[in-house]
């Protein structure tokens, strides 16, 4: 009989679940591994792009080797009253027995050798990583990231560490906008990759623990963690070089500075704007930001005091326009983390640029620039 915590049964299973398809044409994918090593309860699952492997400590002095459907064993074990669960494989069930060692309820399992073969994770090349910084870095950046793009490389997060030594650059972009974070590192990554979109959610389960190593071997992206790993399978398609689309800050015409009290003016914007574009056209002046809505629902007028600082604009002033409704969800989304950030204005032809540091920046194009 092998014997685990419930509770860290319970946890282990919940990661797993984030790999486990809710329906599949291949029913082996719907169930997750329960095997017993020298050390460890080892729980595998995996949707064939995403794979956790869990490990638990145990006791006991029997061997399991199978696959349970994983709705119903999670299901049970999440309302098992006791606080350990007792464990039997007896031929093609897996049991689970009270203290007593009575049989209280049983699965259905799938042969061992059945469950896909998950890609073995590298023996060195380990990269430390702080699991904060990399959090804060993939959720200020993926939400720039396309969801279904034709362009796959769009549908992902860039993990390019070859641009600078020690540093790993997180950018996302869905070509409208685009975000930019760095990672500080303790050494150099020799890894440039993309993880897709989807995976951005399992691999910040991976850094919510204390310890975080990434690793890359032919296809895949390898996160350990205290509990075990996280494979991804990588976006196969070249990023483009996201550095030549950065414009120079010291070039800019205009700059002016946005707080959280432009997504009120945004809010009253959009009440009148209509889709798809929800037009917005900004003005640009010395004394501020006028913002202005034309619409069958009706006109409105707004002025934003915004600091604003003409550099090489001088006199002459500017009007972009915006797709107000984009505007509110990226900005959204900035000040949860920010409370004011610079903005650069570079002229009719480039995007805006949006920095809460030189390492922190977002760009967002507009629908259309001209002089006033």
């Amino acid at each position: 009989m092998v014997i685990v915590s419930r509770s860290e049964l319970v946890d282990a299973l919940k990661l797993a679940g984030k790999a486990v398809p809710l329906r599949s044409p291949i029913p082996v994918l719907e169930t997750v591994l329960l095997k017993t090593e020298a050390d460890a309860l080892v729980i595998r699952s995996t949707d064939m792009d995403a794979s956790f492997e869990i490990r638990l400590p145990y006791s006991g002095d029997t061997e399991i080797s199978l696959t349970v459907p994983y709705k119903s064993f999670a299901s049970f074990v999440a309302s098992y009253p006791r606080s350990e669960v007792r464990l039997q494989q007896t031929e093609e069930n897996l049991a689970i027995a009270d203290p007593e060692g009575k049989i209280e309820t049983a699965f259905r399992c799938w042969p061992p050798d059945e469950f896909p073969v998950i890609p073995a994770p590298p023996e060195k090349g380990w990269l430390p990583v702080s699991p904060v910084a990399l959090s804060r870095a993939l959720q200020l950046t993926s939400f720039c990231a396309a969801k279904d793009d034709p362009r796959a490389f769009l549908n992902g997060v860039l993990l390019d560490g070859k641009k600078e030594a020690s540093k790993l650059h997180v950018v996302a972009s869905d070509s409208t906008k685009l975000g930019h974070a760095v990672v500080p590192l303790r050494r150099a990554p020799d890894f440039r990759v993309i993880v897709g979109i989807s995976d951005v959610p399992r691999l910040l389960l991976a850094a919510s623990y204390d310890e975080l190593e990434l690793a890359v071997k032919d296809d895949f992206l390898f996160a350990r963690f205290p509990k075990g790993y996280l494979t991804l399978r990588l976006v196969q398609e070249p990023y483009p070089d996201w550095e030549k689309v950065v414009p120079d800050r010291s070039e800019a015409k205009a700059r002016w500075v946005f707080t959280s009290d432009v997504l009120d003016v945004l809010s009253r914007v959009l009440a009148i704007a209509e889709g798809p574009l929800y037009m917005s056209h900004w003005q640009v002046c010395e004394a501020g930001l006028q913002v202005s809505v034309h619409a069958p629902r009706g006109e409105l007028k707004e002025f934003c005091d915004a600091d604003v600082k003409l550099l090489q604009l001088g006199d002459e002033e500017r009007m972009f326009r915006l797709n107000a409704k984009l505007l509110h969800d990226v900005l959204k989304r900035i000040f949860k983390e920010y409370e004011a950030i610079d903005v650069f204005y570079f002229g009719p032809t480039q995007a805006l640029m949006f920095a809460a540091s030189d390492q922190t920046y977002w760009l967002f194009m507009p629908i259309a620039t001209e002089p006033v």
